[in-house]
């Protein structure tokens, strides 16, 4: 059970509507729309909590200037759009005129990200899980599917860079990431427990996974395909030929070499058994710096 107290003053009376937590500390100080859309794949909600750096207690790394953190004007209005009736921030700063109330209590550790009931009056505000059967089976807290490594073509045994790192929730410099000892291409492929999900978005957070790994060992090409084929549970090991499998490609760019999150969202939803992220190569890290990584991989369904 997932129950939390608030104390807020100013909110609007509000009985059991549905909230949505929102960690947006790796934003910039201005979050802007590209931030926020992938909320519009996500179940509905009315309230909206944004964490930011205030709520932040582990050591951020590399250390960077804190500052108070803005809701944009197009931010806003797409909120809006979404039924937004209520945010909820821990940070006073963006306490502007908008289409909807903005309160700030003092702080939001602790509170995991996702979906709860929300009931609020004038002084405070309470979380509780929400009702039985509001998410679909399979679907995470946070909106995400509930995912599992299948199969990868490298990994290590120091947990800075274990392939598992890619579904931790951990985003991180020191919290690890999938770091492929090699200068590219590395392959992964993830399942969900057996079952045929529909796919609508894709969320990757990049950065490295040690304090002091350099940034050129992030890939700086991604691609992302997916399968229907149960071959694809029964590769043996690392020197599987992973294109035995027929792939359909789904997502290829080219990223930025920045620690933030990516999303993509598909054309045409996909239906899939199996999705493979594939590290192309990275940016031309020296010789003796064979790594090529990703932190984080969310895979979000159709709405």
């Amino acid at each position: 059970m997932k129950n939390y107290t608030l104390n807020v003053k100013g909110c609007c009376q509000l009985h059991q509507e549905i909230a949505y937590v929102a960690d947006l500390y790796r934003a910039n100080y201005i979050i802007t729309k590209a931030d926020i859309e992938y909320l519009k794949e996500l179940p509905a909600f009315t309230v909206l909590l944004i964490k930011t750096t205030k709520s932040r207690k582990l050591e951020i790394c590399p250390p960077r200037e804190i500052r108070s953190q803005q809701l944009s004007d197009e931010a806003a209005d797409f909120l809006y759009e979404l039924g937004v009736k209520l945010v909820i921030s821990d940070d006073e700063s963006m306490m502007n005129k908008h289409f909807f109330s903005v309160v700030a209590p003092t702080c939001l550790h602790g509170i995991e990200p996702g979906y709860y009931s929300c009931s609020c009056d004038e002084n405070s505000c309470m979380l509780s899980d929400v009702p039985p059967g509001t998410l679909p089976i399979g679907v995470r807290r946070d909106g995400s599917l509930y995912s599992r490594i299948q199969w990868g073509s490298t990994t290590t045994s120091n947990p800075y860079f274990w392939i598992c790192n890619l579904i931790d929730d951990d985003i991180e410099r020191n919290g690890g990431t999938w770091g492929a000892n090699t200068h590219g291409p590395a392959n992964a492929i993830l399942d969900f427990f057996g079952e045929e999900k529909n796919i609508s978005c894709i969320r990757i957070f990049h950065n490295v996974g040690s304090p002091i790994s350099i940034e050129e060992e992030m890939a700086s090409a991604i691609r992302l395909y997916v399968s229907n084929d149960e071959k694809c549970s029964h590769f043996g090991n690392d020197k599987a030929d992973i294109n035995s499998v027929d792939w359909t490609e789904i997502v290829s760019v080219q990223m930025e070499m920045k620690e933030q999150w990516n999303t993509y969202f598909l054309k045409t939803p996909v239906t899939a058994k199996y999705v493979r992220i594939e590290l192309v190569k990275n940016f031309d890290a020296p010789p003796d710096v064979p790594w090529t990584e990703t932190a984080e991989l969310k895979i979000f369904p159709v709405r």
